[in-house]
This record gives structure tokens, C-alpha cells and sequence, in this order.
């Protein structure tokens, strides 16, 4: 380690994985706090020690208590001060296919951080491929699964290795959801959704001529609460299904340095816990107090440290995560049908749907899950386009708009405001598809009202009007709520 390091502190954590570097001064004041390696995956780290040979050395336990972790280990951490290894990046047009399968490789992405001169090279199946601009095409004639290797080497022999896996005799099925009619983009309470599911497989068929049955094909049916809206944007094919937010937040907390979700580790499984707690009305709150202030005796004499820092709010959604866990399975829906969303708020109902093909002697089974996200019918200041910071204070001629809003169906706005001190008002305008586009409809703050019913997808903008009050604020813009009634 370079001169740098001389002096300093290493400081590291077991439960939250990471390492800073601290700076002192002669009396052992701080005076700095670095991060050490914060993109590096570490497993509970135990110790620290440089060796003789001036390199760092660390023994990482692993994920589980008590265990023989096949994770557990002992790492050297060199420092490299001199040429730095390329980076390979690897990607493909088609990942799999029928036979002949013609396959084109990217190297798009493959850098040097030296910005030295690359040599790459794609091996696939023994055989050696080179182009000069990083891109190759491969048929592959015969069925099985192969791992191309995109090999990248430095003018001084460091050498990068990127791969993809690429399955030849069978084809990705296709899953399909399609709302039939009504709002495309948001859910009404007590509305059904009218929907349909169809599946294609070039080996197994379809379901449309039945050579694929109804009952190999999993449709669900949730609510989720707070989905990202980010997500929705790109609903469509997805990899995995609709996650409670809870999820996320154990992920990112020390949770796992204790508890696992079908093994008993320093703590209780996750799915003990859903056992136990299934019919107790108070769990949630009881559980999530438990979170923050920590205790013992309920599983042992193991004591689950306190959480301070998580607010009472995050707490609870981890518990709602963890207690869904032990929720029997809702059972499949048909491939047609309707559903009927409830009252809930803040988040979006989701219809996905899932198939596996039966894969050939030689091709493992591939699946592919779509979705389909209906949101709550609310537009909020934050997911608006204007100038930043103005819905906060609006002012006469403000403009905002909410993108992509499929209006079908949609009656009644109602908006909501916070009427500042200069206890000005106003009104706002609903246009269409520009600032100046067809009006359908003018609501008063914190009241609504019918507006003309439009079909499709619009760029919906708000215009707020009032000639009277110069260059005082009108209020705070919080939200516009869509209606069907």
C-alpha cells in the first residue's frame, strides 16, 4: 500500500459490511473519513491485518450463523498502482433460439482504464473469432448450451474475460397480458379490469390452438403497496414478480446478519416468525417496535440488537414483508377473465402472468413472466414536469404536466392544495397535449369537477390562472386525484 495509507486508521463493521479510512491528527483527533472499497460484496467481516509482505488480509465468517459457509474465506487485498487490468463487456442480440441459431456479439462497453490499445478476442465452442470494431457473428448449428468468452488483453498482457450464455434449440416462449378495455394506466376501487393472457412457444405452441394448457400457466392477481413507480413506467416483461417495499429495505439493512428466510440462524427464520404471528391483529406494529428498541426471550436467549435508526414507518413494512412470507400461495387465475381491484392507495395492482417451456434433451426450460401494473389514479407535484421547486409556491400562468395519461374512462378531477399566507387562490386549467391544447375541464383548489370525457393516451397539462394576483403565490400544488364517477 502506497505512503498514503501511513498513519491511518482501518476502520470496518461485521454487521453492515463496510470499511473507512480515517485520518488523524498527532493527538488522534479526526480529522477525515473516507470510504474504503464501498463497491466491494464483503460477508461479515472478522478481522484485519497487513502482512509482512505490506498487503491487507481480512477473514470474512460468511452469511450464516453457527454454519460451515461455503462463503466463509481468507482474501488478500493488493494494491495496484501500476497497469490496470481491461474491462470486457459482453453483450448478444439473441440469447436464444432455434436451430440454426445466428447469434451477433457485442463488445460495446469493453474499456481500458489506462486507455491502453485492446485486443479482442470471442472464443466460442474451441473456436477463436477477432474483429477490429468488437463485433462478431456466430450460427450455432447443432442444440445445447454453450458460454461464449469475449477475452480482452492490454499492451501489457492483462488480460479481462466476459461471458453470456447462449442456449441453442429452444426459444424463449412469449407471455402476453392485454387490459380489454377501460383506463389503461390506472385502477378505479370497486371497477373490475378486464383482461387476457396469451402464451407462444415455437416448440410448445400456443395457447390460443391449446397445445399449451391453461393450467401450465400461472396468473396473478396483487395489490403493492408504494411500487416504484419507475417500475410501472416500464412494466412488460419482467424477471421476477412484484415485491412488498419491505423486501428492499431488508436487503439493504444488517437483517440478514441473523436471520434467514427458511433456516434458523443467530435469529428465528422469517418463516417462524410468519408462523407464529399469523392471526395476531397487533403483530405489525408490535413487531416493528420490536425492530427499533431490539429484546430477547421470545427465541432464546439471543438478543436481537436495537435499530434506532429505522423509522417506525420502514419497520413496519419490513414486518409486512416478512409476515406475507407465510401466506399460502393464491391459487392461479384463468387465462380470461376479470378482476376487481379494492380501495387501497398508494401503490398499483399487478396482473402477471408466467410460463416455463418444456425444454428438449438437451436445452434446460426457459421461462418468461410479463406484467401488467395498474396504478392508484393519482397524479402527484412530484411526478410532474414543471421548473423545479415551482409547484411549490405556484404563481399565475405556472405550468405543469403529467406525461403518458391514459384519461379513458376518467369523469371527475379533484385537487388538491395548500393555501399559503398571501391567502391568494386560483383556478386551474386541464388542457391536452400542450399548453394551449383543447380545454376539458377547469377545477377550483381542494374541489372537483366533471371534466370532458376523453379517450387514450395524453400529455395532461395544468395551467393555473389567476390575473388578479400578480406576482404573489396562489398556494402549493400537492396532487390531482382522477375519478370515474
Amino acid at each position: 500500500f502506497p505512503k498514503y495509507f501511513d498513519g491511518k486508521l482501518l476502520i470496518y463493521d461485521w454487521m453492515r459490511n463496510w470499511m473507512f479510512l480515517v485520518s488523524m491528527d498527532k493527538n488522534g483527533a479526526i480529522m477525515d473519513i473516507e470510504p474504503f472499497m464501498p463497491n466491494t460484496k464483503f460477508n461479515n467481516i472478522m478481522d484485519l491485518a497487513y502482512g509482512p509482505d505490506g498487503k491487507l488480509y481480512m477473514l470474512e465468517y460468511g452469511t450464516q450463523w453457527f454454519k460451515q459457509n461455503f462463503d466463509a474465506r481468507l482474501i488478500r487485498i493488493d494494491y495496484n498502482g501500476g497497469n490496470r487490468a481491461p474491462i470486457a463487456a459482453l453483450t448478444v442480440n439473441k440469447a436464444n433460439g432455434a436451430v440454426p441459431l445466428t447469434v451477433e456479439f457485442d463488445s460495446r462497453g469493453t474499456s481500458d482504464p489506462d486507455s491502453d490499445e485492446l485486443t479482442i478476442e470471442l472464443f466460442v465452442d474451441g473456436e477463436k473469432y477477432a474483429a477490429k470494431d468488437g463485433k462478431f457473428t456466430v450460427t450455432f448449428d447443432k442444440p445445447g448450451v454453450f458460454t461464449p468468452e469475449l477475452r480482452v488483453t492490454d499492451r501489457n498482457g492483462a488480460v479481462s474475460v466476459g461471458r453470456v450464455e447462449i442456449i441453442a434449440g429452444n426459444e424463449s416462449p412469449a407471455v402476453a397480458i392485454s387490459v380489454l378495455e377501460g383506463n389503461k394506466t390506472f385502477y378505479f376501487p370497486n371497477t373490475p379490469v378486464q383482461y387476457a393472457v396469451a402464451v407462444t412457444d415455437r416448440e410448445d405452441g400456443s395457447t390460443e390452438k391449446g397445445t399449451i394448457r391453461p393450467d401450465s400457466v400461472n396468473v396473478t392477481f396483487n395489490f403493492v403497496k408504494g411500487y416504484d413507480m419507475t417500475q410501472i413506467a416500464s412494466q412488460g416483461h419482467q424477471k421476477a414478480e412484484a415485491e412488498l417495499p419491505g423486501k428492499a429495505l431488508i436487503d439493504n439493512s444488517d437483517c440478514k446478519s441473523c436471520h434467514m428466510i427458511n433456516q434458523k440462524s443467530a435469529g428465528p427464520a422469517y418463516l417462524q416468525v410468519a408462523d407464529k404471528y399469523r392471526d395476531q391483529k397487533d403483530a405489525v406494529s408490535k413487531l416493528a417496535d420490536k425492530v427499533i428498541r431490539g429484546g430477547a426471550g421470545v427465541w432464546g436467549t439471543t438478543e436481537m440488537a436495537a435499530h434506532p435508526q429505522i423509522s417506525k414507518e420502514d419497520a413496519q413494512k419490513m414486518i409486512e414483508y416478512i409476515l406475507s412470507l407465510g401466506k399460502k400461495k393464491t391459487p392461479s387465475l384463468p387465462l380470461k377473465g376479470s378482476v376487481m381491484p379494492g380501495n387501497e392507495q398508494e401503490g398499483a395492482y399487478v396482473i402477471t402472468a408466467s410460463y416455463g417451456d418444456k425444454g428438449t434433451a438437451k436445452t434446460p426450460r426457459i421461462a418468461d413472466v410479463a406484467s401488467v401494473a395498474l396504478r392508484s389514479p393519482v397524479l402527484k407535484a412530484e411526478q410532474a414536469v414543471s421548473i423545479p421547486g415551482a409547484l411549490l409556491a405556484v404563481k399565475h400562468n405556472t405550468t405543469a404536466s403529467f406525461e403518458r395519461i391514459d384519461l379513458t374512462a376518467v369523469k371527475s378531477v379533484y385537487a388538491s392544495v395548500i393555501m399559503g399566507a398571501s391567502h391568494m387562490s386560483g383556478e386551474i386549467e386541464l388542457r391536452l397535449d400542450k399548453p394551449d391544447g383543447e380545454l376539458i375541464g377547469t377545477v377550483k383548489p381542494n374541489s372537483s369537477v366533471r371534466i370532458r370525457e376523453t379517450n387514450g393516451v395524453h400529455t395532461l397539462y395544468l395551467m393555473f390562472k389567476n390575473g388578479r394576483a400578480g406576482d404573489k403565490d396562489l398556494f402549493s400544488f400537492t396532487e390531482l386525484r382522477l375519478s370515474n364517477r
